[in-house]
């Protein structure tokens, strides 16, 4: 049995030793490491490790996953007069991303996500945060702009001036926004691995094509839509799934706010038009 003296020298020996609970092992481990541990963090911890020491300070500003997210707004709809005040000066969340990506280094991002409030008076500022996403090798893309009134939906046309070839990109989530047809049409040209596209909530202003002889999409969902006048044309998507031979080669476009809908291609049809 250890007496007072011995148990104090014993902490001293594990001190010495590094076998103490003050040291410090997770910062031994290598950068890549910690930031992949980081990733998994919502991004404001991730950030608030910085305050942990010198060694963390800007390990945060490598990590692939760009998510945010106002968890407190989610399921409350605003007001006509709320839509109207809304400032993109103030908005807490229009500040951190300009923060975070005015700080952030990785040159390959997994996954970059904005679900937030913003109306189209924030177009010049989203337009900033895009020609960052086109400048790096991002994966994922997923827009939700929790704007549910259409005079005031942020225009995704007005995005694109300075869109680049994506050629990593694989997923595609576009939600509460203008969308044209010629906008899908650009993605898919700029984007020929892109296998996942979803359009949800969103006000479609013309008529969207999907075809073209070397398609990746492998999953493309429609729901929810309000149309203007406009139609879903497909020349040739659902044959190219049969000729990549996938299990169930077969997709859903659903959910139509002027009518609904929930049209099954057939698998064996060189073309289709679902008029909703």
């Amino acid at each position: 049995m250890f007496g007072g003296a011995d148990l104090q020298e014993c902490t001293k020996k594990q001190k010495k030793e590094g076998l103490g609970f003050g040291h410090d092992r997770i910062s031994e481990l290598p950068d890549d490491v910690i930031i992949n541990i980081l990733s998994f963090l919502p991004l404001r911890d991730a950030v608030s490790t910085g305050l942990l020491s010198s060694r963390w300070l800007d390990l945060w500003k490598h990590t692939p996953y760009l998510d945010f997210f106002d968890t407190d707004d989610i399921y409350r709809t605003k007001c006509d007069t709320e839509h109207g005040s809304w400032d993109v000066g103030t908005c807490k969340h229009v500040k951190m991303v300009n923060s975070v990506l005015e700080s952030h280094h990785a040159l390959f991002l997994k996954r970059f996500r904005l679900h937030f409030y913003a109306n189209k008076s924030a177009q010049s500022v989203v337009t900033k945060w895009l020609g960052f996403v086109w400048s790096r090798q991002v994966e994922s893309l997923d827009l939700n702009f929790r704007c549910d009134m259409q005079n005031y939906q942020v225009v995704l046309e007005d995005l694109l001036g300075e869109m680049r070839p994506m050629k990593y990109l694989q997923n595609l989530s576009l939600m509460m926004m203008k969308v044209r047809g010629e906008d899908i049409s650009l993605f898919l040209k700029n984007c020929p691995f892109l296998r996942k596209l979803r359009i949800e909530e969103s006000f479609l202003t013309s008529d969207v094509h999907i075809s073209g002889a070397t398609l990746a999409l492998e999953d493309l969902q429609i729901e929810g839509c309000v149309y203007s006048e406009s139609k879903l044309y497909n020349a040739t998507f659902y044959f190219y799934l049969i000729l990549l031979d996938f299990p169930t080669p077969q997709t859903y476009i659903v959910g139509s706010r002027r009518q609904a809908f929930g049209e099954r291609v057939s698998s064996t049809a060189k073309s289709q038009r679902i008029v909703p």
